[in-house]
């Protein structure tokens, strides 16, 4: 009912002698029948307890915390937290129904989190499944205010991580760990999640196997949590297929590692893989052999270490078959009999992972292959090429994997660490043998490597070259294909704001005869394309190739389905995602584009481009801002959500400022992030949102009656560098014509020469209307324009009528007579059209009822907004007073409506200079 923070402050002045129940009665956070349903709820649940609680049979642990509210779980009295992890809390309880200990585990999450639900519901169903004296059972499951929970035995002991048993007591206990562990793959369930903090051992010695809260059960393989891609379970004792998101990892094997990983620590003292970081662990799993745990103490026997060792396999057929057969080693060795694996030297370790598949090969493995062969003479020879570039191929394609998992799991700081290693491979692979680095497959994988950071340029660059060296390399032809489709893009949009002859912003064929190197770059992209869909990459790729293209070349249908189709067969493939929905904001679709950037991050939580495309069509300024802030904290140099971010807190301000209250600490934020994205490139897009902020400043200084001159200014002259880029740009013009029209209304209220900023304002709207059918907006602000010069005019004392007249034929070609801007500033021209014929003898009443009718739609859709208000003062003070000059009697209910106008606008905004001087008028 109300928000944590709300809760907090409630509780904190509870503390000091107030009852919660007044400080929310006081605040106003809840009514008075909510607080009625709360007490009558709290005086049922008092008149309850008695009759479940015995306190002659609580222990004094639990009966010390049993009146503290917060320790009270259904029938459970929480008395000692005995651990926390990432999927909830572990608890000490006492059971007031059936008078025993427990341990209670509370999830950290909302039940609203659908994933938690799934994993407390998986661990239930996997250990009710498993009647074995070694898994600790569930006794039940439930929700309490909105969090999911588990009641488990309580076992008085401790963790393998918290205490290590001597080498003969650790094997024992590996061993009736590995029994329960195949008991419970008989039964269809992987653990997933083996490490030493998940095995227990209690005071009397008896072992026991915890936490299948990510258990894969196989006949659920479709569940989210089992999803292919997902990075589930501890980074040390991780299996290399289970790092990487592998099908597989779903397997036996995993729990196997799990097991060798576990007994490692306990010989050892350490897991086989320590790092920095998640993502350096990570990397090294799935890249590393551990080090021989001999090599950390020599004392350890041969023949452990040769178990262990075979557990840990890289390639999951290696492992031991089942966990049965670990245990059965296990038994030999405390039996001192032989075991039945076999030691793996060093050259066979080597060879291994030569002969390896790419989906299980090894990251470090390979980069100590190339630096080998880099240091060998005979490296220049061909066979040596090959065997260092395939070595550098292989690394590539792990780190490119490790790299994009951990992306996808929204670990970009992991992402980071990996890429830079693999950089650094190449490098020194490119010094060692340029031969053997050039290789079309290393080429193609570095390539995908610059675009999984981005840079555009320096991936197509590697794609032209693994081309030139086979042709006929499809992933290649892919990367080319997506990679000129967006350069092709960017230089069609260019193109297409450009005017041909004066006969306004050319189509894509129009732009394409002007630009001939646009039409041989579509051609090229579409021979790629048609190529692709004969070769083996799989039809996916194609179609999402092609869709691709088809959003750049603005076909919008056919992009969608194609696109669709494809992501239909792969959803994995970003680039896909990321033009579909900017296929849907190109069409107008923005709810359907939110929708379909908020699904890519729900696969892929670090790529960029979503959380800029997402930002982009929010029509929230909070969540957009949201999104921008958090691709910058991927990548600060992504201008793009910069820019995103500073428009967004534009318009915020924007919005802010026509609601009467201060922008300018908004409007600081925004110039702060524009001015980087022009630090980094010469963007005429922010030059000119700088101009409109600056625009901004100065029209609510000018409101609050300071000078806004040096901030008008800034904004012609960054105008005027956004038109040097692009000359031929309506937005550009308009821009700084309104900049130049605002400047001249402070000087004309202010007694000074307007002239000279009429006449730029004039010329910048024209060149603006010159862009054809996309100018309305260029004519309307024309039209505002003579609208004001008119009113200059007359108070001028000179002929007025040919400004108004021009005025209402530039908004006859405006945007649709419906728009509540377009009715504003029209209503506004006519109130000082109406004064024009006035002053010359006529009826200025059909003029100000047309004004009336124009300001009556802005003030009806904008009701927070000042400025229509304001206007439609102005027209009632205009009329009231030539009433009252005529001796009408309707004169005092026009300056009636007047005041009411002008002190509703003041009331929203006190310090608003026009209202006040509009309601100045009235006095007598």
């Amino acid at each position: 009912m109300i928000s944590p923070e709300q809760a907090a402050e409630a509780r904190s002045l509870a503390e000091h002698g107030r009852t919660a129940t007044a400080v929310l009665r006081e605040r106003e956070w809840l009514d008075a029948a909510q607080l009625a349903a709360l007490e009558e709820e709290e005086a049922r649940e008092e008149f309850a307890r008695p009759s479940t609680v015995r306190a002659s049979a609580m222990p004094p642990e639990a009966e010390a915390v049993a009146a503290d509210r917060s320790r009270n779980l259904d029938e459970f009295v929480l008395t000692t937290l005995l651990g926390r992890g990432g999927a909830g809390d572990v608890w000490k309880a006492w059971d007031r129904g059936l008078d025993r200990w427990v341990a209670v585990k509370i999830s950290t999450a909302s039940l609203e989190s659908s994933s938690a639900r799934e994993r407390f519901q998986r661990e239930a169903v996997a250990a009710a499944r498993l009647a074995h004296p070694n898994i600790v059972p569930v006794y039940r499951i439930g929700v309490e205010h909105g969090c999911p929970f588990l009641v488990m035995p309580f076992i008085d002991g401790r963790t393998l991580h918290d205490q290590r048993p001597p080498s003969r007591n650790a094997l024992e206990v590996m061993h009736t760990v590995a029994l329960a562990v195949d008991h419970a793959h008989q039964q269809g369930i992987i653990h997933r999640d083996l490490k030493p903090n998940n095995i227990m051992v209690d005071r009397g010695g008896g072992v026991f196997v915890l936490d299948f809260g990510l258990a894969y059960l196989r006949e659920e393989s479709s569940s989210r949590l089992s999803r292919p891609g997902d990075l589930l379970g501890t980074a040390s004792y991780m299996a290399p297929e289970q790092a990487v998101g592998d099908r597989v990892s779903s397997e036996a094997a995993v729990d196997i590692y799990g097991l060798g990983a576990t007994l490692y620590y306990l010989v050892t003292g350490r897991p086989p893989f320590v790092g920095e970081s998640f993502a350096a662990v990570v990397a090294r799993v799935v890249a590393a052999q551990p080090p021989s745990p001999r090599s950390l103490d020599p004392g350890i026997d041969r023949s452990l270490e040769t178990v262990i060792l075979k557990a840990l396999e890289k390639d999951p057929a290696r492992r031991y078959v089942t966990a049965a057969a670990f245990a059965d080693d296990l038994r030999r060795l405390l039996d001192h009999r032989e075991i039945a694996a076999r030691p793996t030297g060093a050259l066979g370790r080597l060879r291994r992972a030569a002969k390896r598949r790419p989906a299980v090969a090894a990251l470090t493995a390979a980069l100590v292959l190339v630096l080998f062969l880099a240091a060998v003479p005979l490296m220049r020879a061909r066979s040596g090429r090959q065997a260092a570039g395939e070595a550098l191929h292989v690394l590539t394609i792990r780190s490119l994997e490790v790299a994009l998992r951990l992306r996808r799991i929204g670990d970009t700081a992991g992402m980071r660490e990996v890429m830079p290693q693999l950089l650094r491979a190449y490098a020194n692979m490119t010094q060692a043998d340029e031969h053997a680095a050039a290789s079309p497959r290393v080429q193609y994988m570095m390539g995908r490597v610059y675009r999984a950071l981005l840079d555009d340029k320096t991936s197509l660059a590697f794609q032209e070259r693994a081309l030139a060296a086979d042709p006929d390399f499809a992933g290649a032809l892919y990367e080319r294909a997506v990679l000129r489709s967006r350069r092709y893009g960017v230089a069609l949009a260019r193109a297409m704001s450009e005017r041909l002859d004066g006969d306004g912003p050319p189509g894509v064929e129009a732009a394409e005869r002007a630009h001939p190197s646009l039409a041989r770059e579509r051609e090229q992209i579409l021979a790629d394309c048609t190529r692709l869909q004969t070769m083996s990459m799989g039809p996916a790729w194609a179609e999402a190739a092609r869709g691709i293209l088809e959003y750049h070349h603005r076909h919008l249908d056919e992009a969608r389905t194609r696109l669709e189709r494809a992501l239909a067969l792969d959803p994995s493939i970003e680039e896909a995602w990321e033009a579909l929905g900017r296929t849907e904001a190109a069409a107008g679709h923005v709810d359907k584009a939110e929708a379909v950037f908020t699904r890519a991050l729900e696969l892929d939580r670090g790529y960029v481009p979503h959380l800029i495309g997402r930002c982009e069509v929010r029509t929230s300024f909070a969540n957009a801002i949201a999104d921008a802030t958090a691709a910058l904290a991927i990548d600060t140099r992504a201008n793009g959500a910069r820019m995103c971010r500073g428009q967004a807190l534009v318009r915020q301000a924007y919005d802010l400022m026509m609601a009467g209250t201060d922008p300018l600490a908004l409007l600081g934020r925004a110039e702060d992030d524009v001015n980087q994205v022009i630090r980094r490139e010469q963007r005429p897009g922010a030059y000119s949102w700088r101009g409109t902020l600056r625009l901004y400043r100065g029209t609510f200084r000018a409101r609050r009656g300071q000078d806004p001159t040096a901030d008008f200014a800034a904004s012609d002259a960054d105008y005027g560098k956004a038109l040097a880029l692009e000359p031929r740009h309506e937005g550009h013009w308009n821009g700084r014509g309104r900049t130049r029209s605002s400047l001249a209304a402070y000087l004309m209220e202010r007694g000074g020469d307007p002239s000279v900023a009429f006449a730029g304002a004039e010329s910048d709207f024209t060149e603006a209307t010159k862009s054809g059918s996309g100018a309305t907006s260029a004519w309307m602000w024309r039209g505002d324009l003579r609208g004001r010069r008119g009113l200059h005019a007359l108070r001028a004392g000179k002929p007025a009528s040919g400004f108004f007249k021009n005025a209402e034929e530039d908004f006859a070609r405006g945007p649709s007579h419906d728009d509540p801007w377009f009715r504003m500033l029209r209503g506004t021209m006519r109130i000082w059209r109406g004064r024009a014929v006035a002053e010359s003898g006529g009826d200025p009443g059909p003029v100000w009822s047309s004004a009336d009718e124009d300001l009556g739609i802005p003030i009806a859709t904008f009701p927070g907004f000042v400025d229509p208000l304001i206007r439609r003062g102005l027209l009632h003070v205009e009329w009231g007073l030539h009433l009252r000059r005529t001796r009408s009697n309707r004169a005092a209910a026009e300056l009636a409506a007047a005041a009411a106008d002008l002190d509703s606008a003041l009331s929203l905004e006190p310090a608003n200079v026009e209202a006040m001087a509009a309601r100045a008028r009235l006095m007598p």
